[in-house]
């Protein structure tokens, strides 16, 4: 018995292991995977903000400030980190770090262990989309679950209070001027793990609890804070790319799944994440001491049944 529980353990440690990081990927810089990547500004603002994955602010002068209490389990990369009271961050690539709070590995902290940054850390660190010369001057207001856009250029995008705004996967949404959702709106792809994208020359803004699912979102607007996320929100498999201006993540929002932050400046209100899992393991809470495979009898226990089965007490 204790044979196979450990050989199932062993089956979902490899599948984790082979499972890619939630990050953007910029080879040869530094650890190679960023969830948070910031030009020149990258502020952790007070509260309780709990994430996982590695942030780099480039700035050769600049400073990641982390807010008292805030939780970071991964890497900072930066010039310089201030950490506040009772936070704690899991690891400092740093030329110095400093405040209260505490930096639990700084084997890489001193002069020289970031600047200069090599080569390959360049912003932005994904491609600027054009934008076309020509765009339709049609409005968009999508004001019923369910509302689809096809691909094209529009002069402004309004997806209306608890609306839904269904885009096709593989496809672009050009915005002239201003893409606003408000209060409970949704946008998400057509195609589950497939996204669309959006790009709007000037902001996207957000009102609370909106849902963006599946929807990568470039604004070329900038400087200034012209990608607004409203508090409460939940971004879920989507890369939000900034490339001249500010990302602004209000209060209780959520990134979830395969999501990213790139832009030149990042003003990060208390927020959670919850990076992407691999399909087919079994995750028990960490207060169940063991597990069991649910409706199936422990001599009949195999690696396959192991992963398709939930986790019980």
């Amino acid at each position: 018995m204790n044979r196979i529980i450990v050989g199932l353990i062993a089956v979902a440690i490899a599948l984790f292991a082979a499972v890619p990081a939630q990050a953007v990927s910029v080879p040869g810089c530094f650890g190679g995977e960023f969830l948070l990547f910031g030009q020149s500004v990258l502020q952790f603002e007070l509260g309780a903000t709990d994430m996982t994955g590695d942030v780099i602010l480039l700035n050769p002068t600049g400073t990641v400030k982390v807010g008292a209490s805030n939780r970071i389990h991964g890497t900072i990369f930066a010039n310089a980190i201030f950490i506040g009271t009772g936070a704690v961050v899991d690891k400092c690539v740093a030329n110095s770090v400093t405040g209260p709070g505490t930096c639990t590995d700084k084997t890489q902290v001193g002069p020289g262990n970031f600047a200069p940054p090599s080569p390959a850390c360049d912003f932005p660190p994904l491609d600027v989309p054009l934008f076309p010369a020509v765009c339709s001057a049609t409005n968009i207001v999508i004001n019923a679950p369910g509302g689809l856009l096809g691909p094209g250029c529009y002069n402004k995008v309004t997806v209306e209070k608890d609306a839904t705004l269904t885009l096709q996967a593989g496809q672009t949404v050009q915005v002239k001027q201003e893409f606003r959702q408000k209060l409970g709106s949704s946008v998400v792809s057509d195609t589950p793990g497939s996204p669309a994208t959006v790009v709007v020359k000037g902001a996207y803004l957000t009102e609370a609890a909106v849902n963006i699912t599946d929807v990568n979102i470039t604004s070329l607007a900038g400087p200034g804070n012209n990608v607004h996320i409203g508090n409460g929100s939940i971004v879920t498999n989507s890369v939000i790319f900034s490339p001249n201006g500010e990302i602004h993540l209000h209060t209780g929002s959520r990134l979830v799944g395969d999501t990213e932050l790139v832009a030149v400046q990042l003003q990060l209100q208390p927020f959670t994440n919850e990076p992407p899992q691999p399909v087919g393991v079994c995750a028990c809470p960490a207060a169940f001491p063991n597990f069991a495979i649910e409706n199936v009898p422990p001599d009949q226990w195999t690696a396959a049944t192991a992963l398709a089965r939930s986790c019980v007490k």
